[in-house]
């Protein structure tokens, strides 16, 4: 339990940004991503922020998201 404590304060004393709700707009552009790619709800979710933010994703999920990097003007960074 204290690793996942000071993990929780590093995070917070970094310049990762918590995100705990859903913007109207991340809904919609996470919908539009959802019809054109059939994927999860969650990974749609993720694009759909990072789209409105204009940030970048990092992943390391080829399968499912190296098509869309092909597609769509949206910034990855590949873990592996």
């Amino acid at each position: 339990m204290q690793q996942a404590d000071d993990f929780y304060e590093m995070v917070l004393k970094s310049s990762i940004h918590i995100i705990d709700g859903i913007s109207d707009a991340v809904f919609r552009e996470a919908r539009r991503i959802k019809i054109n790619y059939r994927m999860s709800f969650a990974d749609s979710i993720a694009l759909g922020e990072t789209c409105v933010r204009e940030a970048l994703i990092l992943t390391s999920d080829h399968h499912e998201f190296d098509h869309i990097e092909q597609k769509e003007d949206i910034k990855f960074t590949w873990i592996r």
